[in-house]
């Protein structure tokens, strides 16, 4: 499977990177409605290589802030629109910041329950050795968290870079 990063509408506001059936956005809370519609269209897409479902890795910066109603309206239509078969947010950063944000996290998830396995975590390698179980292959994918998580730093590193 080509594991090229997907990019979306805007990609100074969102990014996508594919991992296998493990998509995961980076998010700063400035994505607009318009990149949301395009990542569903892309997900969904690529969703039809992995019919047992994909897993959402939501990588939440340490400088985020809380998207629009509109914004998290276009973001529930997305996910409701993928197969998904697990979602876990990771939030990057530390301190009073960082615990704020799981912690509003662990009550929408309290709150609004979803079909489907939901986690909070603080690292890619925690997220990813979370998810893979709920996946494709299972419990038998754990030796490859490592390399995940080395591909996704190193798409998004390609990203950040000055042009």
């Amino acid at each position: 499977m080509n594991q090229q990063p997907l990019e979306v509408a805007n990609p100074s506001r969102i990014q996508v990177i594919l991992w296998e059936d493990i998509f995961t956005v980076i998010d700063d809370g400035r994505g607009q409605v318009s990149d949301y519609e395009v990542l569903r269209r892309m997900v969904i897409e690529q969703s039809a290589h992995y019919r047992s479902g994909v897993g959402c890795l939501a990588v939440i910066t340490a400088d985020a802030k809380p998207p629009l109603d509109e914004v998290r309206a276009a973001l529930n239509q997305t996910l409701e629109a993928i197969p998904l078969k697990c979602i876990c947010w990771c939030v990057e950063g530390g301190g009073f910041q960082a615990a704020m944000v799981r912690a509003v996290l662990s009550g929408l998830r309290f709150f609004k329950r979803h079909p489907y396995p939901t986690h909070i975590c603080t690292s890619l390698e925690e997220g990813l050795a979370w998810m893979v179980p709920h996946l494709g292959r299972g419990a038998s994918r754990l030796d490859d968290v490592a390399k995940g998580a080395r591909y996704i730093r190193d798409r998004r590193s390609v990203r950040l870079r000055p042009a």
